[in-house]
């Protein structure tokens, strides 16, 4: 019956109320009303508030995570544009553009693979 503290809270105040022996019930009916309507206002102040600080905290999170990668990031991006870039060679036309294409793409990929196999091979060092 009482699962949770607002029952509680209520039960408490009517028997303080009915203990307390005042005559008119009409003002005690009124005083446990706003008692219960301050009581929830409270309660949902307090859930905004630290809706508004988790909130808060994530973003922090999250700005710094970005700002921590981006610094890990950028020397190592730096390090790979002084590589100068292998020009791609393109076939000669056959009339089918499409498997030019994906040659040329399969081209690049075997040279992407072998320059991270070289960085890796040298400590990420050029």
């Amino acid at each position: 019956m009482i699962g949770n503290i607002s029952d509680f809270l209520i039960v408490l105040i009517v028997g303080i109320l009915l203990l307390s022996g005042q005559k008119d019930i009409s003002s005690t009916a009124k005083n446990i009303g706003k008692t219960l309507n301050q009581l929830k206002r409270t309660q949902e102040q307090f859930r905004q508030e630290l809706a508004r600080e988790i909130n808060g905290g994530l973003g922090d999170v999250a700005e710094e995570t970005k700002k921590s990668v981006v610094t890990d990031v950028t020397p190592m991006y730096r390090r790979v544009n002084k590589i100068s870039p292998q020009p791609v060679t393109t076939l000669p036309s056959n009339g089918n553009k499409q498997e030019d294409k994906i040659k040329q793409i399969e081209d690049e990929i075997k040279r992407l693979q072998m320059e991270l196999e070289r960085l890796k091979q040298n400590g990420n060092k050029n």
